[in-house]
C-alpha cells in the first residue's frame, strides 16, 4: 500500500505491485439507501475519477440500479438509472462479469424484493493489466447482502472437487 484514500463515500488505497511495480488505485464503496445522497456519491466519485490518473477498480454498495432487470419486481427510478450509467460512461467504466446468483441484496421479507446493487466496475487500464479477473459471490447467510470476491483468474481453470461420503 503505498497511502490511504479516503473520502465521504470511500475508503480506498493507492496498490503497488512489488514485482512489477504495477500501481493502481482500489475503492470500496457505500452509496446511502437514501438516494438524496446518489448525486453526492457519484459526483465525488467523478472527482476523484478526474483527479487521479492510475488505473482503477471501484467495489462496493453502490444502491443504484442500471435496469429494472436488476431488480426482482422490475421497478425502479430511471432518471437515477441514468444518472448512473452516465457516470460509468462519462468515466468509460466496465461492469467487471460476475459470475453467480442475479441479484447481490434481499429485503428479507417474506415476500423479498432483490436487486443486483452491489458492482465492481474497473477502468479500461486496469482491465488490460488484469485481463482474465472475474467476481463472483458468496451464499448470503445472515446478512442482506451476497459478498463478492475477486477471483484473478488461476481459479477458474481449477474444477472444484466433488465431495461425497464413501459407504463402507
Amino acid at each position: 500500500i503505498e497511502r490511504w484514500l479516503v473520502g465521504e463515500y470511500y475508503l480506498g488505497a493507492e496498490l503497488r505491485n512489488g514485482k512489477t511495480n504495477f500501481r493502481w488505485d482500489l475503492l470500496v464503496v457505500y452509496d446511502p439507501a437514501q438516494h438524496d445522497f446518489s448525486k453526492n456519491f457519484l459526483d465525488e466519485l467523478n472527482s476523484f475519477l478526474s483527479n487521479f490518473a492510475l488505473p482503477c477498480i471501484i467495489r462496493g454498495d453502490f444502491n443504484l440500479i442500471r435496469c429494472v432487470d436488476d431488480k426482482s419486481n422490475r421497478q425502479g427510478d430511471r432518471n437515477l438509472m441514468d444518472t448512473f450509467n452516465c457516470f460509468i460512461e462519462h468515466n468509460q467504466l466496465r461492469e467487471l462479469q460476475k459470475v453467480g446468483a442475479r441479484f447481490t441484496w434481499t429485503n428479507k421479507q417474506s415476500n423479498p424484493i432483490k436487486s443486483n446493487i452491489d458492482r465492481v466496475l474497473m477502468t479500461a487500464e486496469w482491465e488490460k493489466s488484469f485481463s482474465s479477473v472475474y467476481s463472483f459471490q458468496l451464499t448470503r447467510l445472515r446478512y442482506d447482502h451476497c459478498p463478492l470476491i475477486l477471483d484473478f483468474g488461476d481459479t477458474l481453470k481449477r474444477k472444484p472437487g466433488q465431495f461425497y461420503f464413501e459407504k463402507y
